[in-house]
């Protein structure tokens, strides 16, 4: 039988259509067999922001994006590596989720891979590496979170051979005692944990799993601890709990670092301070990391730190930098309260600074801010997990951040990162005049490259404001001078709680 033209042309077009199909259905396929591939290797893990809904989906669409093409570099051309000093650090900063959270979110996820594209020699971690500080949490649930950060955090750091040190976060280890000489239903938690006996740890238990996590004889830092950090002592005769420093094996101390753990397996090691307080030198940089879990510290910190500051292995090196989790001063929406940061602040800046320390990093407050008091350089590494905060007085959203830190030893080298900014009369204001070099540069130069780690755009320096009014006083932004304050800078503390 015979077709019609216009037969003849619904056939062709129905094979034409059909064929487009599925054509179009395997390209479908294709690309949800990838996002399948890419969204297993996160274990399901939601994005598990407690913060602004609109945010958690536009992460989670960026994320996707980049999953298909995860084999490729997430630096594109307008991405561009920034300019390496002497020494590279990377700092990351509260990477946990909500309380008991086993997973990790899309963005450390995405750092993670992307750390040894920036060729650090060091990975710094503030704290908050775990979800911990909940006293319902198992010794499983605390053995499980430290698991999942070995495998998706430690372990890939470590595999591309890049050192890894940290200051333990409230999260992972709070410091957090039941008060003395107080009625058991005024514990700080309230009488849920009235049980608990005065003078102890509220969170023992967390302490002991990050104990047991960071002196597993197979955690190997990539870096040589100072000697004090341990002691050794012969299998059968080791002691319990934490040592004191006045309980340490003298005899042993001189000749062991992090590699020694590895190489002595009849021999039990004990921790003096590690993993809770420690020090150690790297790339002729010493690194001060303290316990700051808490508002308190402990009552022998001072002493502790000004010891190793004051050590051969301090001074002799080109720069010092220390490290703990709570900050010297408030900047954030919500972490304002005298709870949230250090109430000792002024003392152990005044400590660092005549010590010669450049630099102090800590975390917890979730806001990137490169700051100032006095003599000493803030660095505060803003939140790469959940809940990033808004800096006192500032409206601008918050982000998940990661730092990249070039530390220049001759200062003149370093680039410059601070746009040229006038004053009211259109004139150049001073420290920015000094760094776009009109005036000589001495000294050690740090220079920051922070990046939003949801688009990956780099965060303009002079986006951030030039002063925080916090509780305590003005932290400065770190290129600028209190003499160079105008009007337009004045600010006044408004409490955010």
């Amino acid at each position: 039988m015979g077709l019609s033209w216009r037969n003849l042309i619904v056939i062709v077009g129905l094979s034409f259509g059909l064929g487009a199909v599925a054509a179009s259905h395997k390209t479908i396929l294709a690309k949800l067999g990838q996002a399948t591939t890419a969204f297993s290797s996160t274990e399901g893990n939601p994005n598990y922001s407690e913060g602004n809904g609109a945010e958690s989906q536009s992460s989670t669409i960026a994320f996707s994006a980049r999953s298909l093409e995860s084999s490729q570099s997430m630096f594109s051309p307008e991405h561009t590596m920034p300019q390496r000093g002497d020494v590279r650090i990377i700092v990351i900063s509260d990477l946990n989720g909500p309380y008991g959270s086993t997973t990790y979110g899309q963005e450390v996820l995405n750092s993670i891979r992307t750390i040894p594209e920036w060729e650090p020699d060091l990975v710094l971690s503030a704290g908050d590496m775990v979800a911990g500080k909940l006293i319902s949490l198992t010794q499983e649930d605390l053995q499980a979170m430290w698991q999942r950060f070995d495998q998706q955090v430690f372990q890939p750091i470590r595999r591309a051979e890049i050192p890894f040190a940290f200051a333990l976060g409230q999260r992972d280890a709070s410091a957090m005692v039941q008060p003395e000489n107080r009625p058991k239903s005024q514990s700080p938690l309230g009488d849920l944990f009235s049980h608990i006996p005065a003078g102890s740890y509220i969170f023992s238990q967390e302490r002991a799993a990050a104990q047991t996590y960071w002196t597993s004889g197979d955690r190997d830092l990539g870096i040589d601890l100072s000697p004090t950090q341990f002691s050794v002592q012969s299998e059968g005769n080791q002691s319990e709990g934490n040592q004191s420093e006045g309980n340490q094996s003298e005899g042993n101390q001189s000749s062991f670092n992090q590699s020694s753990i590895n190489s002595a397996p009849d021999a039990q090691f004990v921790t003096a301070n590690f993993p809770f307080r420690y020090s150690f030198v790297h790339k002729d940089i010493f690194f001060l990391m303290w316990e700051a879990s808490t508002a308190e510290l402990d009552a022998t910190a001072l002493e502790w730190a000004e010891q190793e500051l004051s050590s051969p292995a301090a001074q002799q090196a080109k720069m010092r930098i220390s490290m703990g989790h709570f900050p010297l001063y408030a900047i954030s929406q919500g972490r304002d309260r005298p709870t949230e940061f250090l109430r000792q602040g002024d003392t152990i800046r005044d400590l660092l600074e005549t010590y010669d320390v450049h630099t102090h990093i800590a975390g917890h407050h979730h806001s990137y801010y490169p700051g100032r008091v006095g003599e000493l350089e803030l660095l505060y590494g803003g939140a790469l997990g959940s809940s990033p905060r808004s800096l006192l007085g500032n409206d601008e959203p918050a982000s998940r951040t990661l730092t990249v830190m070039d530390i220049f030893f001759d200062a003149s080298q370093a680039p410059d990162v601070w746009a040229i900014e006038e004053d009211e009369n259109d004139e150049p204001l001073a420290s920015n005049r000094q760094r776009s070099g009109v005036e000589a540069l001495e000294g050690i130069a740090t220079v920051y490259t922070t990046y939003n780690m949801t688009t990956m755009e780099v965060i303009e320096p002079t986006s951030l404001p030039r002063v925080v009014a916090g509780p305590t006083g003005l932290v400065l932004r770190q290129d600028t001078e209190r003499r160079d304050l105008t009007y337009r800078d004045n600010r006044r503390y408004v409490r955010s709680w």
